[in-house]
């Protein structure tokens, strides 16, 4: 690993310097080489996550794992998003004179070399590549034994894609099988300027209790929701309401941006729990405190309701 991180450290001053077109003509190439490799890549992932259900994985955790067509198109869709946004590299944030004739600016430029920890997220893979490249910084991919395979042929990908059009050696994967390994990167000072965790609480916690390098803390996630009143006074808002409540929890729930909490105002939490019981119903277990759990009676056949506990807030 320590080679890796040299070889990236050796390659940032070269990537730092190259412009936005040939940034955005590798990425390019990379989603169509990820393109390319879609089966072989599928391939891969079945025997990833048939090993993560083996080792009798929580369901959310080989849900993230589990890639199929439509997602591999929205991994190289997310690529086309990156290519779209502006250079954040050589961007004048501010200038001025000073009294003596001094001309000043403020200019933004790379990170440096980074590295992101992860766990079981192929797409983390490909995204973290992809705005790293773009920033003009070369990237350390730690990702946990759980999706190595899946990862090695990503990686494999974009550095097919890089190799055309790009820098190869700006990326680099490992894998480790335990989260006391990444200790050994945490320690790399000379080599990593930051390091971003993804994942659960407890790798997050590690890595910025234990680096010494700067740590770029991520959230675990606790999404919230609020409903207030105005939004259920017509037919109109309320069917509004119910398609975004059901869109943040319903469309991917294990993702740690999926809606964790719905807090309703009081004055309307009568009107809207119907609905809501009547749209998650077989589809999404509810907790509720006293009064929200009374607005549903009676409870509609095949949903699951449950009175909220301490544990749960």
């Amino acid at each position: 690993m320590a080679q890796k991180v040299l070889n990236l450290k050796k390659i940032q001053p070269e990537l730092a310097l190259v412009q936005r077109g040939a940034k955005d003509a590798a990425l390019e190439k990379v989603a169509e080489t990820i393109k390319s490799a879609k089966y072989k890549i599928l391939e891969a992932n079945d025997l990833d996550v048939n090993c993560a259900i083996e080792a009798k994985q929580e369901d959310a955790f080989v849900a993230r794992l589990r890639l199929d067509s439509e997602k591999i198109d929205d991994i190289t869709n997310k690529i086309v998003q990156v290519v779209r946004l502006e250079d954040p590299v050589g961007r004048v944030k501010r200038e001025w004179i000073t009294p003596d004739n001094l001309k000043i600016k403020q200019v933004t430029v790379p990170l440096g070399t980074i590295s992101v920890i992860y766990e079981s997220r192929p797409n983390v893979t490909v995204d973290a590549f992809s705005l790293a490249y773009k920033a003009g910084c070369p990237i350390l991919l730690w990702s946990s034994s759980v999706g190595a395979r899946t990862n090695n042929v990503l990686v494999d990908s974009i550095k097919v894609g890089l190799s055309e059009h790009g820098i190869p050696g700006a990326v680099e994967l490992e894998i480790f099988s335990a989260t006391t390994e990444v200790n050994s990167i945490l320690c790399k000072i000379d080599g990593i300027d930051a390091v971003l965790p993804r994942g659960r609480k407890a790798l997050i916690d590690r890595v910025v209790n234990n680096a010494n390098v700067p740590a770029i803390e991520t959230g675990e996630g606790n999404c919230h929701i609020y409903i207030e009143p105005s939004v259920c006074e017509s037919e109109e808002d309320m069917k509004k309401t119910l398609e975004i409540i059901d869109n943040a929890k319903s469309q991917k729930p294990e993702v740690c941006n999926a809606m964790e909490t719905l807090l309703v105002h009081r004055d309307v939490v009568h009107v809207l729990m119907p609905h809501l019981a009547q749209l998650f119903k077989g589809k999404v277990e509810l907790r509720c405190d006293k009064t929200s759990y009374n607005a549903i009676n009676p409870i509609p056949q095949g949903l699951e309701v449950k009175s909220a506990t301490e544990k749960d807030w």
